[in-house]
């Protein structure tokens, strides 16, 4: 008996637990490849929505939990040049972790992100159409999200504690 024989014998004999193999790794593979593919979509889904929740925002410096000297931006904004050369506007924001709740106490939000803005900054972010043109000095801007968890409407009061 030659090996090419019994290698066919073999297969012969062995016909169907080779079939359970081979359709076992198709079924396999199918599976891995889908879920590759989904995660690529979902990847690319993600980072549009954060993309288009940025708006023309380029690039971002962040201090941690430190603070930055408030001339700072205005020292970047002296040399600051985009490819073509000309003068990017920057606009700076302070970011801190707070929490928000009701006037009356009746309902709160935990481990929000308070944006505080001053107005020069404010008319650079206001080119997006997510935001208002002006805000009064104790006016609040709620995302859809944390507006629902309150449950509140224009004109409430409500209480921002930041760290």
């Amino acid at each position: 008996m030659t090996l090419r024989t019994l290698i066919r014998r073999s297969l012969r004999y062995h016909w169907r637990s080779h079939l359970g193999v081979v359709i076992g790794a198709a079924i396999g593979g199918a599976a891995l490849i889908g879920a590759l593919v989904v995660g690529d979509s979902v990847k690319g889904s993600l980072r549009a929505k954060a993309l288009e929740r940025l708006g023309a925002t380029r690039f971002a410096l962040s201090a941690g939990d430190r603070l930055f000297r408030d001339r700072l931006a205005g020292e970047l904004q002296a040399v600051a040049l985009d490819r073509d050369s000309r003068p990017i506007r920057l606009a700076p924001v302070l970011l801190l972790p707070g929490t928000v709740a009701t006037s009356d106490a009746s309902a709160r939000a935990n481990q929000v992100s308070v944006i505080g803005v001053e107005s020069s900054s404010w008319r650079a972010l206001s080119g997006n159409d997510a935001f208002p043109n002006s805000l009064q000095n104790d006016e609040v801007l709620l995302n859809a999200g944390l507006r629902q968890q309150l449950g509140v409407s224009d004109g409430d009061v409500l209480l921002v504690r930041v760290a």
